[in-house]
C-alpha cells in the first residue's frame, strides 16, 4: 500500500543542503498508528550527525553509552 505513495521520497538525513546516510548506518522504522504496518525506514541520526549539521570537528566514539 506504501509502496507507491512514498515512491521517490527520501528516507536519509538533509544535513548541509543534501541528503545523506546517518553516520552509523542506524535507521528505524515508522509505523502507520491506525494499521502498526511499517510505512518507511528511515535514518536514525546520531550525535556525529548532529556535529556535522552543526559545522563541529567530529566527537570522539566510546563504546560506554553512560559516558
Amino acid at each position: 500500500m506504501y509502496e507507491n505513495l512514498l515512491a521517490g521520497i527520501p528516507t536519509d538525513l538533509w544535513i548541509g543542503g543534501r541528503w545523506c546516510k546517518s553516520s552509523d548506518g542506524a535507521r528505524f522504522d515508522v509505523f502507520d498508528p491506525a494499521t502498526e504496518n511499517v510505512v518507511a525506514s528511515v535514518a536514525s541520526a546520531s550525535l556525529q550527525d548532529a556535529a556535522a549539521k552543526a559545522g563541529l570537528p567530529p566527537l570522539p566514539v566510546s563504546n560506554n553509552p553512560s559516558s
